[in-house]
């Protein structure tokens, strides 16, 4: 082997220190895609300050939607989905929404693009039948009822069923919604059964408080597929049936949730759970949870659902693509309302952000029943019940399939009660002080239903004018500052005189 020179030997050394020198004095790239004029600007956003957002920038920030939780598995091919049959999405906003604090709200789902229904858009409509029509193979697809035929039912008998189920809590308020159900039993018993159920939208349920301290403001929401397929020759199981009965179920027995019907919408909820669970059982179970602030919700929460083709319905391993969209249901909550004794709510984003550059008559106009702000609200559902404190008195706060319980009922049973009967009806006037105790002890029970101090001061206001009690005992009331709404500048009580 021969030896390098020496002079090779320098020449190599005075090359890698050139390269060592030149490696040093090279600035770092940002990152291995940046280009250098993304490596300015990025150095740029660093040095220089950041102005201050205006209220403008502000409320679009607040506004938009927080695309976080919506991060695309495009962006990364390494993901991979392990739910094909269900996918959620997400529209929660950055900011929370400061008019469901103390107010009251109702849980609202409803389908979107399903095949199944039909849009009052008549144009749009007529471009997705052409679809349907063009691309059978890709869009559209009935979901076929296929028959077996009398051998191989005599032989064998097969149940398949899928079910796809919304539960949502917030605080104590509980539920579960059926959202779709395929059931098909095939046996020489029954013949060929088909059964399809689809709940296009679902807003029969309680009114429920966002409490003002914030402890109940967290809404959590599982969507649960559940599929089973069974060979059996005696298959019996209607899981479907258990669906249809599970939407008379949810239904409420009373329009508001309280104290004391809480615990039957929980037990409602766990029950639907199980009669799923029991027979939709094996097999397949995807899951997807969600959580997150009530007053965040913003537009919402949805799930797609896809199935496999009628012809192969059991077979979940199929290749995504060959899956097919059932449709899209939506999660979202009414708006606000600070009273269950009236209908009046609080407008929504749009209308509030569009008071911003709109006149106010014009952007009310929009929808007459809403008021801009909560304690607007708050003013005129009390003013609305000052004419009917009957209404008031006789509202159902608590129901049975035996007896209901009306706000009237369940005062005239609580523990301080004829005390303060007996207080209220003195023929001459009672003292302020007392007057103050009795108003005091009928918005504590009130408070103790669940309701805000707004429908409090509210049902005050209905004993004073509902139970016949003495003058003398009234201008006492409307003296008092117990006795008095949670919000001022109501219409004073004379005008409940008036109405009378």
């Amino acid at each position: 082997m021969r030896r390098a020179s020496s002079g090779s030997i320098c020449l190599l050394a005075l090359l890698l220190a050139a390269w060592a020198s030149n490696v040093q004095a090279s600035p770092q790239p940002l990152s291995a895609a940046a280009s250098p004029a993304q490596a300015s600007a990025s150095t740029a956003s660093v040095a220089a300050p950041q102005p201050a957002a205006s209220s403008t920038e502000k409320e679009k920030y607040c506004g938009e939607a927080d695309g976080g939780t919506n991060t695309s598995p495009a962006d990364d091919p390494r993901w991979i989905r392990i739910t094909p049959l269900s996918s959620v999405w997400t529209g929660f906003t950055r900011c929370p929404d400061a008019s469901f604090s103390n107010a009251y709200t109702r849980l609202i789902i409803s389908s979107r693009h399903t095949r199944d229904s039909q849009t009052s858009n008549e144009s749009w409509q007529k471009q997705v039948d052409e679809k349907a029509k063009s691309f059978p193979s890709e869009f559209g697809q009935d979901y076929g009822y296929i028959d077996r035929g009398p051998v191989a039912r005599f032989f064998w008998g097969t149940h398949f069923a899928l079910n796809l189920t919304a539960a949502i809590s917030v605080g104590d308020f509980q539920a579960t919604v059926p959202l779709m159900t395929i059931d098909h039993v095939s046996n020489r018993t029954d013949g060929e059964r088909f059964t399809r159920i689809v709940a296009h939208t679902a807003q029969n349920f309680p009114l429920f408080l966002v409490k003002g301290d914030g402890s109940n403001d967290i809404a959590s929401i599982k969507f649960v597929v559940k599929s089973t397929d069974s060979t059996d020759s005696s298959v019996a199981s209607r899981s479907v049936q258990i669906a249809s009965d599970l939407v008379k179920a949810v239904s409420p027995a009373s329009v508001v949730l309280t104290s004391l019907n809480a615990q039957q919408t929980k037990d409602t909820a766990s029950a639907l759970d199980k009669a799923i669970d029991q027979v939709l059982s094996k097999q397949l179970d995807e899951e997807q949870w969600v959580e997150n602030d009530i007053r965040r919700w913003h537009n919402g929460l949805g799930v797609t659902f896809k199935v496999p083709a009628a012809a192969d319905q059991a077979n979940w391993g199929i290749d995504d693509n060959k899956l097919q969209a059932v449709g899209q249901w939506f999660v979202s909550f009414e708006d606000p309302r600070p009273s269950v004794f009236s209908d009046i709510q609080v407008c929504p984003p749009w209308i509030r952000l569009a008071e911003k550059e709109k006149a106010r008559a014009a952007a009310e106009a929009a929808r007459p029943a809403c008021k801009l702000t909560l304690n607007e609200a708050a003013i005129e559902a009390q003013n609305a019940t000052l004419a009917r404190p009957e209404q008031v008195l006789a509202f159902t706060v608590a129901a049975s399939k035996s007896a209901q319980s009306t706000v009237y009922a369940y005062l005239k049973q609580a523990d301080f009660w004829a005390a303060t009967l007996t207080t209220l009806q003195s023929k001459t006037a009672p003292k302020a002080d007392d007057v103050a105790v009795a108003c005091r002890n009928i918005k504590n029970a009130i408070a103790s239903l669940g309701l805000n101090n707004i429908d409090a001061g509210i049902v005050v206001a209905a004993v004073r004018d509902g139970i016949g009690l003495p003058a003398g005992t009234v201008a006492v009331m409307n003296q008092v500052p117990g006795c008095q709404y949670a919000v001022a500048a109501a219409a004073p009580p004379a005008v409940a005189a008036a109405a009378k």
